[in-house]
């Protein structure tokens, strides 16, 4: 069994609507977040020598600090999207997911990863 596991430090983010301009342009607004949380991701997974996983994997999300009136299935979308391409090829591998939000505690994000060996 494999374990990725880490922090995001900051308020975390709940997913937004991705919408279009009246040039049917797209805008992500949640294109920065995830690129700095895939940022994170991917050092530490190369820090410890993983790779992308084509297995299912596990996931538990543990949002702090947050507003009670986010909703965690936004706040846990958010994240998994982020995860694309770096942890696993798409969120649609995970086949467990736990997520709690809490008000207390200093405003942060935590992740823990888990899937078997290929």
């Amino acid at each position: 069994m494999k374990t990725l596991a880490f922090v995001v430090e900051g308020k975390p983010k709940s997913w937004k609507r991705v919408s279009t301009n009246k040039y049917r342009a797209k805008f992500d607004p949640n294109a920065p977040y995830k690129r700095y949380i895939g940022q994170i991701a991917l050092a530490q997974r190369n820090g410890m020598g993983f790779k992308l996983t084509r297995m299912p994997v596990e996931a538990r999300l543990g949002f702090f600090g947050v507003n009670m009136r986010s909703d965690v299935d936004n706040l846990a979308k958010t994240i998994l999207d982020a995860l694309n391409g770096v942890v696993w090829f798409d969120d649609s591998q995970v086949k467990s997911l736990i997520a709690t939000k809490t008000a207390f505690g200093p405003p942060k994000t935590e992740i823990e990863i888990t899937w078997d060996e290929e």
